[in-house]
């Protein structure tokens, strides 16, 4: 009897080493190393998107362990979008592309999440957690079958449950991608990296419970068989007590043992599309277009007032390239007089940036770092073979735009030579607006 009641003791000892399927917790107040959630939003179609990349590389290339990078293709819909990314940018407010959050937080007085100010982000961000997260699996090459063991613990004692996300990313992935900053020959070949192949828990997490401090999880996806396995990454981070931030920490582990999961696959771009050296322009639907929709937003500086204009005619499909619409569309700069409420009408004249002044059109392009001053453009598709590639953002370097009550009319030349003739019929409303639009000298001093 004796001997019973010690074996049942013993027994009872050793279930209580291990709480919550086996996991000691630390003390409270013990710290852990902080991986910090990278979440990039980003498409095919985003013609600023490299830039966005650019940006992201140069932090997340200082530190790769110290950071979870996911890229979520949200810009459009493309060969790389998973189900559920959309939900994710829609909870965060993000609503264009390149776009990218630090743990779901945002720069102190920003309004939006743009790639220029993470480095800013990442100098805030504290480098320690009181919550941590590890991932296990094994994988059946035979199957594709991958099977993930998510667990966690935290030294917070009030602190009973987390929300819990699990992804699997690929990279090395070689397709289109517009680049609109480093060439306007259009779409180049790009090897996308960072990818959200499918998301194993649901997009905005998984609530799992805490047993004294700790969690364990576990998930079964299948890799599709264009997913190259060895390039597979698989992604998890933690949010506190069913909400879906702040991120209290993350973590990433190959899909293959042995592999980098993609993480020394670089993301440059590696060679445009084959694009002939005279552009089949004569023809394009942009080169004698008409146009049905207007829209004109102003800002105001010292000496003047930059009218950003935008003419479109989005019923006019011209072709479409990773299930994105391409249509008739052009973005126009006019320099009106200081304050003007209504768009002044009259003739204005295209010239180059440093030349232009009140009464003219912006010719021209340059688009540095700080996003001064884009210029005149002008957008369409072409068919070579069985491919569509978008031609270029022409840049307009000469003509006229005849401002009258009853529309617009667009006349001018294009950096190559070639005409383009547009119309719109119809008012054009100014409106005005203190922020927009963002592109045009940020920093009020600079002059053209």
């Amino acid at each position: 009897m004796k001997k019973y009641y010690l074996l049942l003791a013993l027994t009872s000892l050793l279930f209580a080493c291990k709480p919550g399927g086996g996991e000691t917790p630390d003390p409270e107040g013990t710290t852990y190393p902080r991986v910090q959630l990278i979440e990039h939003f980003t498409g095919e179609s985003c013609g600023y998107c490299p830039y966005g990349m650019n940006l992201i590389n140069e932090v997340y290339s200082q530190n790769p362990d110290g950071y979870v990078w996911i890229s979520n293709h949200t810009y459009g819909t493309d060969e790389y979008t998973a189900q559920g990314s959309y939900a994710i940018a829609k909870k965060l407010g993000v609503t264009g592309a390149p776009a990218v959050s630090l743990n779901r937080e945002k720069l102190d007085g920003e309004l939006n999440y743009h790639p220029y100010y993470l480095a800013a982000m990442a100098q805030k961000q504290a480098t320690t957690a009181t919550s941590t997260v590890s991932l296990s699996r094994t994988y059946d090459p035979a199957t594709r079958e991958l099977k993930i063991t998510v667990s966690g613990k935290t030294s917070e004692t009030d602190i009973d449950s987390v929300m819990l996300t699990v992804a699997v990313t690929e990279s090395g992935m070689v397709g289109p991608q517009a680049d609109n900053l480093y060439s306007w020959a259009g779409w180049k070949k790009f090897r996308h990296t960072h990818a959200v192949r499918v998301y194993a828990s649901n997009a905005m997490g998984d609530g799992a419970v805490m047993k004294n401090r700790t969690f364990r999880k576990e998930y079964t996806v299948t890799l599709a068989d264009n997913w190259v396995a060895d390039n597979c990454e698989i992604v998890a981070w933690i949010t506190k007590n069913n909400t879906n931030w702040p991120v209290l920490n993350a973590a990433k582990l190959p899909v293959v043992e042995g592999t980098k999961g993609g993480e020394d696959i670089l993301y440059e771009g590696i060679e445009e599309y084959p694009v002939p050296e005279t552009y089949p322009e004569q023809g394009a639907p942009n080169l004698e277009s008409t146009l049905t929709t207007c829209e004109a937003y102003s800002t105001d500086y010292s000496d003047f007032t930059v009218v950003y204009l935008v003419l479109c005619n989005p019923d006019s499909v011209v072709a479409t390239i990773s299930n994105t619409r391409m249509y008739a569309y052009t973005e126009l700069y006019l320099l009106v007089a200081s304050g003007s409420t209504t768009l002044p009408v009259g003739t204005y004249t295209f010239k180059d940036e440093a030349q232009a002044g009140v009464g003219d059109a912006i010719a021209g392009f340059r688009n540095d770092e700080t996003h001064t001053i884009d210029g005149s453009q002008f957008l369409w598709i072409y068919k070579s073979g069985s491919s569509l590639y978008l031609g270029r953002q022409w840049m307009l370097v000469s003509g006229n735009i005849v401002v009258t009550r009853e529309g617009v009319e667009l006349t001018g030349t294009t950096k190559n030579g070639n005409p383009v003739h547009a119309t719109y019929t119809g008012p054009v409303t100014l409106k005005k607006t203190a922020g927009a639009p963002q592109r045009i000298l940020k920093q009020p001093e600079q002059s053209l």
